[in-house]
């Protein structure tokens, strides 16, 4: 996970930015599978910025970002 929340988001959206584009390209049906298994994975950046923009407290945010 990312050190910060600005690291978090710009990871996230690098991440997308690059799936989309090779999205777009028109791969074969194996690496299709291999970029959204990418865009899947990076997912955690999201919640991980969540986390991050919340400052790590125990509450209901962070319960339901981790579940």
């Amino acid at each position: 996970m990312c050190f910060s929340f600005e690291v978090s988001i710009a990871t996230f959206l690098f991440s997308w930015g690059v799936s989309i584009y090779l999205l777009n390209k028109g791969l074969s049906k194996e690496y299709k599978q291999n970029v959204i298994f990418l865009m899947i994975f990076s997912i955690m950046q999201l919640a991980d910025a969540i986390l991050w923009y919340n400052k790590m407290k125990k509450n209901n945010i962070n319960y339901i970002v981790t579940s």
